[in-house]
Parts: C-alpha cells; sequence; structure tokens
C-alpha cells in the first residue's frame, strides 16, 4: 500500500520551501494530459510540461486540489498561535505535503523517460497504490497503515 513515500526523516523549512514554490496544472492535451509546473519564485519563470495518460486525469486534478488545499492549511495554521493540544497538527500535516510532493516525484520523474507515443495506456504503480489507499484507507501514514495490514 501507500506509506512508501512517507517521510521517515526530520522535514526541513528548506525542505517545504521547495514544495511550495512549485506549482503544478494539470491540462488535456490531444491524446494524452499534460503536468505543468513552474516554479513560482523565479523571475521568468520556465514553465516544464510532462504527459501523463488521459486516464489519470481526475485522479491529479483531485490530488492537485488536495496537495494545495493542505498547503494553504499549513500556511494558514503556521502563522497562528495553537494550542497545546493542537501542537503535533503542524508536523503531521507537514508530513503530508512531504509525502504528496513525493508521490508527485513518483509520476513525473518517470513520464520524462517515456515516448509520448508509449504514454497512453503506461501505467504508475506508486500512483495507482495512493489512490487505491485513498479510497480504503483515507490515510498514508505508517502507523495507520501497520494497523490496517494487522
Amino acid at each position: 500500500m501507500s506509506d512508501y513515500y512517507w517521510p521517515r526523516s526530520c522535514i526541513t523549512n528548506l525542505h517545504k520551501l521547495f514544495i511550495t514554490q512549485i506549482w503544478y496544472s494539470i491540462h488535456q492535451d490531444d491524446d494524452c494530459c499534460c503536468i505543468k509546473y513552474t516554479n513560482i519564485l523565479d523571475e521568468e519563470p520556465p514553465q516544464e510540461h510532462t504527459f501523463v495518460p488521459t486516464f489519470y486525469m481526475d485522479h491529479i486534478k483531485r490530488f492537485f486540489w488536495r496537495h494545495y488545499l493542505v498547503i494553504t492549511l499549513y500556511e494558514y495554521y503556521e502563522e497562528k498561535k495553537l494550542p497545546e493540544y493542537m501542537q503535533s497538527f503542524l508536523p503531521y500535516l507537514l508530513k503530508v505535503i512531504v509525502h504528496m510532493d513525493n508521490v508527485i516525484e513518483s509520476i513525473i520523474r518517470p513520464c520524462q523517460a517515456i515516448a509520448r507515443s508509449e504514454m497512453k495506456n503506461h501505467r504508475f504503480r506508486a500512483f495507482d497504490d495512493y489512490v487505491i489507499t485513498e479510497y480504503i484507507i483515507g490515510r498514508h501514514d505508517p502507523d495507520i497503515m501497520d494497523d490496517y495490514r494487522d
């Protein structure tokens, strides 16, 4: 299942900054979908892209929506003085952000090596596992995954 990309080490502010400065979008493009990604902190940001099979489009749209929702929540609550009982909330949200970024990278990096003509029926095991885990369990942290496996 999909706790493989869950962060195991300490997450730094620099790591968070690198993740939040990249903006992703997905668009239909003939026989495939095009994921565009831009570094929003560059003065003249180049827009990179890669292609994914069309059948992933709705799932990836929802994934990006959730990714940006979690980032927005983190940035909002990072500014607030949280009560003691909520102190573990921010580190957990940050782990979710890193996990989702790891899943995004597990899609984008392999796509760059696949010819567009071969993309139409290609499957991404990591993203398939993410979607299945999301549907069945609803979370991806190792403690929940261990409970589910037991």
